[in-house]
This record gives C-alpha cells, sequence and structure tokens, in this order.
C-alpha cells in the first residue's frame, strides 16, 4: 500500500495519458495544459471550465489563503474543503448544469456532432507509426531528464515522455519504447537504495570521466 501511495503521482500521470487518448480517438481535440497529463477539450471555454469545476476552485482559494503550494497541499486541501455527501435530486442537478451552459454560450450537442464527423475521418496509426511515435517520445524524454541529472527513475522518464505525446500514446507504447531503449543502448539501467534507475551513455560516460 505504501509502494502505491508514493506512486500515486505516475498513477495519475499514467490515467490521464490513456485518458487523453480515448478522447482523442472519440474525435476530440485537446489542449495540454500541466505537465502532469492534464489537459481540456478545445472548444470549451476557460469561463466554462471553472463554472463547471467549482471542487477545484474551492481547494486553490484554501491553498491561496494559506499560502501553500504543491501536490501534498493540494491533497491536504482537497479533504479540508470535501463536503459530506448529501442527498441530490438529479433531475434538478442537470436543470441548473442546462441553465448554466445556456448562460455561458456552451452547446455540447453541437461538440458532440462535430466530433462524430471527426471521428469518421480518424486515421488509424499503423503499428510501425505508433512504435516510431513512443520511440521519439522516449528520446525526447531521455534527453530533457539528461540536462538537468545523471540518472533518474523509470517513473520520471514514462511522465516526460507520455507528456510530451499526450493523447496519441498509451502508457503501453512508452514502456515497450523504454524497454526497447535499454535494449538498443540509449538507457542504461543501474540501482541505488533498491531503486531501478535510468542513465544515458554520455552521462555514464561523463560520470567516468569525472571520477577518473
Amino acid at each position: 500500500m505504501e509502494q502505491i501511495y508514493s506512486r500515486q503521482l505516475h498513477f495519475g500521470m499514467v490515467y490521464r495519458a490513456a485518458l487523453a487518448q480515448a478522447v482523442v480517438k472519440l474525435g476530440y481535440a485537446i489542449r495540454h495544459t500541466h505537465g502532469d497529463g492534464r489537459f481540456e477539450i478545445e472548444g470549451i471555454s476557460k469561463e466554462a471550465i471553472q463554472s463547471f469545476s467549482q471542487r477545484r476552485e474551492a481547494i486553490e482559494t484554501a491553498l491561496e489563503e494559506r499560502g501553500l503550494h504543491g501536490a501534498k497541499a493540494s491533497e491536504q486541501a482537497a479533504l479540508k474543503t470535501r463536503e459530506h455527501k448529501r442527498d441530490v435530486d438529479k433531475a434538478e442537478l442537470l436543470h441548473d448544469w442546462k441553465e448554466r451552459a445556456l448562460i455561458l454560450g456552451l452547446s455540447p450537442h453541437v461538440l458532440i456532432e462535430q466530433s462524430k464527423e471527426k471521428q469518421v475521418n480518424l486515421k488509424v496509426k499503423s503499428p510501425e507509426k505508433i512504435q516510431a511515435l513512443a520511440a521519439e517520445a522516449v528520446d525526447y524524454a531521455r534527453k530533457h531528464l539528461a540536462e538537468r541529472q545523471s540518472a533518474f527513475l523509470q517513473d520520471e522518464l514514462q511522465k516526460v515522455a507520455l507528456s510530451h505525446a499526450l493523447g496519441e500514446l498509451a502508457p503501453v507504447d512508452v514502456r515497450l519504447a523504454i524497454d526497447a531503449a535499454i535494449t538498443q543502448g540509449s538507457l542504461i539501467t543501474g540501482r541505488y537504495q533498491d531503486a531501478k534507475y535510468l542513465t544515458t551513455p554520455e552521462a555514464k560516460a561523463q560520470e567516468l570521466h569525472n571520477i577518473e
């Protein structure tokens, strides 16, 4: 359980990457908003998103009032601002949503119809294309992380790669590309304090040079 808790940010990234890919396959265009894989659907305004994201607004207000920031602080704020569950009239709630969407000029039916049209014309990527995209994403992540540190966790590499190709790749595509990079030698594995780390041949050569 402790291991799962310590990797919750990684699992969140994996979930959002899979969700983004599913949304794109339905014909929606997305805009990447955060490095942890958060995204929004094109055609839905910021004003509309904020209006329907009252829970997130409450968390951000609580963080601002306390002068806090970061994932851990957000988690604590989420717990403190959570309201007790109560019975909700679903018909009344739906009516409220429709009225709010009308005021905001939000037309979900139009978006849905547009996505259906795009979905018909979407080209299915070949296995070779997916493999090439995944290899490029992993190579980008490898170089990006190597600029800042000599070794990094595989979770970090996968996060950057998935974020780089958000909506294009499934988590399994990136995992396979990482395995291929290790086999080909562009990534080198090692262990430190019972954790599996990755590095690059260039970083390893530099470290050896520094030792000499």
